[in-house]
């Protein structure tokens, strides 16, 4: 039972999105926190919003590794369209930024906790960049080959 409801769900692209998704914040969180250690009391952006330049250093690096993961996993039976990691990057890079302006928001406003914050723009944006990821990097509609690119 266990054995077939894992394969029905190692099947679904959604899921295995999600897993890159969850292993790829592991990888984040692993440089994201430690950097907001070390730039807490030297880095001032907008005030004191310490937590969003330390974004711009581990999105970039989580991407390349969830692009190769998700290349090998997710979508192994589409063919990349285009350059896949340039608009990978493209299209991640983009969604940092709502990213950051949702962690932003939260903690400013609703006064939640920065690392808690960065969870919740993560939920939040998982759809969209799904959808984004469906039909702008790879074909999953129409090309059914696996392509080595």
């Amino acid at each position: 039972m266990v054995k077939k409801l894992w394969n029905y769900f190692w099947k679904k692209r959604i899921f295995n999105f999600m897993f890159v998704g969850g292993v790829g914040y592991c990888v984040n969180m692993g440089i994201y926190y430690p950097l907001t250690l070390l730039i807490q009391n030297q880095v001032k952006f907008a005030g004191q919003v310490f937590y969003l330049p330390a974004l711009l250093v581990s999105n970039p690096i989580t991407i390349v590794f969830n692009y190769y993961l998700n290349k090998r996993l997710t979508y192994k039976d589409c063919k990349v369209m285009g350059f896949g990691l340039g608009k990978y990057m493209t299209v991640c890079m983009g969604t940092v930024l709502f990213d950051m302006a949702i962690i932003f928001g939260l903690v400013q406003y609703v006064h939640i906790y920065y690392l808690v914050a960065v969870v919740l723009a993560a939920v939040i944006m998982f759809g969209i960049r799904y959808w984004i990821v469906n039909k702008w990097i790879w074909n999953t509609q129409r090309n059914k080959e696996v392509v080595n690119v």
